[in-house]
């Protein structure tokens, strides 16, 4: 009898114990683990486009470390694409069958491309970073945090004739944001009476890419769209270094990495790029934190998205269902932020929007310098 009694009084308290150690960890957390709100980031952590997944997720942390009150409800977890899309679809799996997914966060034309039909088809709600506008419209559970393709080529079109550019040629990696970029430019560049004198369409394995530049030698534009990926792009500079061409050159987002920059000759000079908009004091503030500036535009919209999720679902008390997530990111107001000034659109052509501003920069002594913060496009 006594045996039982000891036995009983012992589970008892160990029973007591545990609601306690509960009840303390909730009280020191302010959160239990199931109000916290799950944000499943699926982007490039490894592989060609890795600086990009780097800058993402410094965006991400950089706001949850100035502000950790407000994202003491909110956690954020990683998954590796590799900017491939069956490697993105395996990252989705992951995160959804192990329920860490109240929000995701997509980056990339390809991966998202592959992603966006199940998350539609599952009704899971999404924030995408996609230039390809076709790819949101009609969609109910997605909203595109990005610039389009139509919008970079107004940009870098406004730039060229501001130069006073008759002729462009491209070299064009047959990636989806290059395609859609370029495509848009082949209508607008026209309109402008400047000629397109030729397209080179370049495999995204292809690295030799001297036979291009013989040929730019032979014959000379006024300007080239280098629409290359990192290592094609410092092929490209070094083929220009080696056969003195000068030569004006344009590009978009991706050359915008100091690490590629710091790889190419000073050909690279002179080359004006578009990226997402970004303020001064975000500028200051992330390369204080990080030590560069390598597609800090990248950086800043995830800055701001962090912190758009922290107002909108850093204090629930509940879980939300899929469709009370998604109408709370119907309702944001316009605001300021990183990027500058942005808002919340609903277009026909191109569905819902995070719209952000597109900034032209330049490389200049073989550092990224912006010339337009927001070029109004």
């Amino acid at each position: 009898m006594k045996n039982e009694l000891f036995r009983f009084c012992f589970r008892t308290c160990v029973k007591i114990a545990a609601i306690v150690t509960f009840l303390s960890v909730t009280a020191t957390d302010g959160f239990s683990e199931e109000t916290k709100f799950n944000v499943g980031i699926i982007i490039p952590l490894t592989g060609d486009l890795a600086d990009y997944g780097t800058s993402i997720r410094h965006g991400f942390e950089l706001a949850s470390s100035a502000s950790p009150e407000k994202f003491s409800n909110i956690r954020f977890i990683y998954e590796d694409s590799r900017y491939d899309g069956k490697t993105a679809v395996s990252a989705l799996e992951k995160l959804r069958q192990s329920g860490q997914g109240d929000l995701y966060y997509l980056w990339g034309v390809s991966p998202t491309e592959a992603i966006l039909p199940i998350t539609e088809a599952r009704k899971l709600p999404v924030i995408v970073e996609t230039t390809l506008k076709e790819s949101t419209a009609h969609k109910k559970y997605v909203i595109r945090a990005a610039r389009t393709g139509e919008r970079i080529a107004q940009s870098l079109t406004n730039q060229l004739v501001k130069r006073g550019i008759k002729s462009v040629s491209f070299l064009n990696a047959e990636i989806p944001f290059y395609d859609d970029i370029l495509k848009h430019l082949e209508i607008l560049l026209p309109r402008h009476q400047i000629t397109i004198t030729k397209i080179d369409r370049i495999p995204p394995s292809e690295n030799d890419i001297r036979p291009f530049v013989v040929g730019l030698k032979q014959k000379t534009p006024d300007a080239v769209g280098v629409f290359l990926l990192p290592s094609q792009l410092v092929a490209f500079f070094r083929g220009v270094s080696e056969y003195k061409l000068g030569i004006q050159t344009f590009s978009a987002d991706i050359i915008g990495s100091q690490s590629i920059v710091d790889q190419c000759p000073d050909s690279v000079n002179g080359t004006f790029f578009t990226e997402v908009g970004v303020t001064p004091d975000f500028q200051k503030l992330y390369e204080q934190h990080f030590g560069t500036d390598g597609h800090i535009g990248h950086a800043a919209q995830t800055f701001d998205v962090a912190n758009l999720i922290s107002e909108l679902f850093g204090n629930l008390d509940r879980k939300l269902s899929n469709d009370e997530i998604m109408k709370a990111l119907f309702g944001i107001a316009p605001r300021d932020g990183a990027t500058g000034h942005f808002s919340f659109m609903d277009t026909a052509d191109g569905g819902k929007e995070l719209r952000m501003p597109v900034a032209i920069k330049e490389i200049k002594e073989k550092r990224i310098q912006t010339l337009i913060d927001n070029t109004g496009y």
